[in-house]
């Protein structure tokens, strides 16, 4: 299962990461572990799910 982890709150300059509780630690996606933005996060993903990642999100990870 994946979880979505707003780290807006941690003082560390990023917005959101993944986290994968079936392997207990934290998605990396080409290298990447924190995004701040939907945009930033699907340059990253080369994988077939990105609808339900996308289905994971607040809104305000989707900048207007």
């Amino acid at each position: 299962m994946k979880r979505f982890v707003d780290l807006r709150g941690q003082d560390i300059g990023v917005g959101f990461a993944w986290w994968d509780t079936v392997r207990d630690k934290f998605e990396s996606f080409n290298g990447e572990q924190v995004f701040d933005t939907w945009d930033e996060f699907s340059l990253y993903y080369d994988g077939e799910n990105l609808e339900r990642y996308r289905g994971l999100c607040p809104s305000w990870v989707f900048p207007l």
